[in-house]
């Protein structure tokens, strides 16, 4: 049987390990997305290109500040586009494409399922898509 202090330094040594390794996931999953460069064959390629590059700067951006988040892409057209939307649909696109968030993550937020959000995704795209053919 092990001491009280073997236990409690196993169980620090055990949560500092958990910590670093979601950090380093969490760092992956960014890099992941700032030193690609995506063809914009797609809306969602579109997507990811002109906002993510500068998505340090908007990772913890304030909710009046998503209101006016087609401030913060280079792609001129698709800043036409985003300003047409509502609040909800510009905090879903800022929590998928600048934080990278997951879809079960973003689900949590807006109180809906993971295939809610996914469908929610889709048709906000097509939207944008209607908006940048206009």
């Amino acid at each position: 049987m092990k001491s009280e202090v073997e236990v409690n330094y196993l169980f620090v040594s055990y949560v500092q390990q958990s910590i670093k390794n979601s950090a380093s996931a969490c760092l992956k999953k960014k890099q992941k997305y700032s030193h690609t460069y995506f063809p914009t064959d797609s809306l969602e390629d579109i997507m990811r290109s002109s906002i993510s590059e500068s998505y340090l700067s908007l990772d913890f951006i304030s909710e009046s500040e998503i209101m006016n988040l087609e401030n913060f892409t280079e792609n001129e057209a698709l800043s036409r586009a985003i300003e047409q939307l509502n609040f909800k649909e510009k905090k879903l696109l800022y929590e998928k494409y600048i934080q990278c968030k997951t879809d079960s993550e973003i689900a949590r937020t807006f109180d809906i399922s993971r295939q809610g959000v996914s469908i929610f995704r889709k048709r906000l795209l097509k939207k944008l898509e209607v908006f940048l053919k206009r």
